[in-house]
This record gives structure tokens, C-alpha cells and sequence, in this order.
């Protein structure tokens, strides 16, 4: 099961995908603890609005039978992204719960616009993608600020990667 999720994550096959879910699924963002998605229904709504993510290839594995952890990197609308995800299995054995991690943090920035700017326009609501694109540009520049002049001048001596 773990390995046809994989080959559906990296292929972009949502009919795939949802054979290996289960019908309580839950991902978990790695942008909000608040609300997660629920169910295949959202899952598949979720896993179409990834479409901003480009140049997506696996870095890495690490897994057992009943859980895995599957990293990847690429680029979020032109930004570098690093992206884990934790697969946990129930006892048919299909996916129970995803966990989502991102870095750096411009990433998860820009990966939050991009999806939640997708979803918001899915349900109807363009308003809200205005204000989600608002947040974005809001936070995004807090956060280029400090990673090019605030970070710099705090570690002034050590080597930058």
C-alpha cells in the first residue's frame, strides 16, 4: 500500500491515490493545526490544489509495514521547498493519517498562498483567496527580510550554507 501511494504522489494519480485511502483518512497541514482535511472527498480536493509544486522528486525513505516517511524537494511557484510526509497505515491496511512537514520557512509561506489561494477559489470563495494572497505577500516579505537582512547580521562570522 505504502509504495502505491508513493508511485500515485509522484506520478500526480488522484484515482490512485484513493485506493489507498481510507474513508477517515486525515492529513494534517503543516500550515495549521486548527483544521485538517478529512476523508477522500477533501483529500482529493487537497492533493489537486499541489499542482503548484514543481520539479517534485523523492529524496528519500524510510518505512516499516505499518508507517513511512517519504521526503521530497522541488519548488513551490519558483521557490525552493524541502517537503516530508508520514504515512501511517490502519489495520486493512489502508492510510489512516498523512502528516505534512515543509522548510524552509519562505516555502511554507509561499506553499500556503498557493493552496490555500486554490482551495478558496474551489469553494466559491474569491474573496478569501484575495485575502490568503494578501497574507501571504504580508508574511513573505517579513520572512525575506529577516532570512536576508535580520539573520545575516545576527550570525555575522559563521559560514552560510
Amino acid at each position: 500500500m505504502l509504495q502505491r501511494y508513493r508511485t500515485a504522489v509522484e506520478s500526480g494519480d488522484l484515482e490512485l491515490a484513493k485506493t489507498t485511502l481510507a474513508d477517515d483518512v486525515v492529513v494534517r497541514s503543516p500550515i495549521t493545526s486548527r483544521y485538517g482535511f478529512t476523508g477522500p472527498q477533501h483529500i482529493r480536493e487537497l492533493t489537486s490544489a499541489l499542482a503548484s509544486l514543481d520539479d517534485f522528486r523523492l529524496t528519500g525513505q524510510v518505512s516499516d509495514d505499518r508507517s513511512a516517511l517519504f521526503s521530497y524537494s522541488g519548488r513551490v511557484r519558483g521557490v525552493p521547498i524541502d517537503h516530508a510526509i508520514h504515512v501511517r497505515l490502519d489495520d486493512q491496511p489502508r492510510i489512516k493519517e498523512i502528516v505534512v512537514f515543509i522548510r524552509p520557512l519562505p516555502a511554507a509561506i509561499t506553499f500556503m498562498g498557493a493552496i490555500g489561494q486554490d482551495l478558496a477559489r474551489a469553494h466559491g470563495k474569491p474573496g478569501m483567496a484575495r485575502v490568503v494572497g494578501l497574507s501571504k505577500a504580508v508574511l513573505g516579505g517579513l520572512v525575506r527580510f529577516n532570512d536576508r537582512v535580520v539573520v545575516p547580521l545576527v550570525l555575522r562570522g559563521l559560514r552560510a550554507f
